[in-house]
């Protein structure tokens, strides 16, 4: 899991391995048991969430309202529908499945059996950030090590840019020992006050001093 932080928004990324076929319907809900919990503690309404990796479904070509596109590949299994009704019930969208991509830059994994290609890996984002993913495609035949194709996202997404933190200025109170300096600053004190502390509300006389003083001490 990575957490990019900004000001207003932070991005949250979650790498999955979904458990494959030989596993027991148990440690598949034990995965997305997790993943839920990730998503309870560390995002809010106004994150940016990412899900991405081997979720060992297929959702297939059938649209499902907002949450799957045109663009998928095969025909859904039963690993495909909990992966729908997970992204239902989380308000998520299957980005890889809405762009128009050719058959061979919809795969993900070949099975080395049976030799089929099947879509497997996805990226999953908030449906609140529909315009924050311009483009998702596999590149077939990538020497990445691995019998998965990669899937390459294109996002567009701009923090909130963080404001740096002033650092608070430290006055260095040793120098009024010295008696020349002491005088210089008492008079630079006087000259910024020139009486006008003395009228006015009880506020604006202590906001005139401090200004005054905290003048005079950048002077001195």
């Amino acid at each position: 899991m990575v957490h990019l932080r900004g000001k207003q928004t932070d991005v949250l990324i979650i790498e999955v391995y979904m458990p494959a076929s030989d596993y027991s319907d148990n440690d598949v809900e034990d995965v997305y048991e997790k993943i839920e919990d990730i998503l309870n503690a560390a995002t809010k309404s106004k994150d940016y969430s990412l899900i991405m990796g081997d979720w060992n479904a297929v959702v297939g070509e059938s649209k499902e309202e907002r949450y799957v596109g045109h663009y998928g590949s095969g025909i859904r299994n039963a690993h495909g529908e909990k992966l729908v009704e997970f992204c239902q019930r989380w308000n998520l969208y299957i980005a890889s499945t809405w762009f128009c991509q050719d058959k061979h830059r919809r795969y993900t994994w070949t099975s080395p059996a049976e030799n089929g290609r099947y879509q497997t890996d996805y990226v999953v984002a908030k449906w609140r950030f529909w315009n924050g993913i311009s483009n998702a495609k596999t590149y077939p035949g990538a020497d990445i090590n691995s019998d998965h194709n990669p899937v390459v996202t294109t996002l567009r997404i701009e923090l909130k840019k963080v404001l740096k933190v002033q650092r608070k200025k430290v006055w260095n109170i040793d120098k009024l020992t010295d008696d020349i300096t002491a005088t210089e600053y008492q008079g630079e004190v006087n000259i910024a006050l020139d009486g006008s502390w003395e009228t006015g509300d009880w506020n604006d006389r202590w906001e005139r001093f401090k200004d005054s003083v905290t003048h005079a001490a950048n002077k001195a």
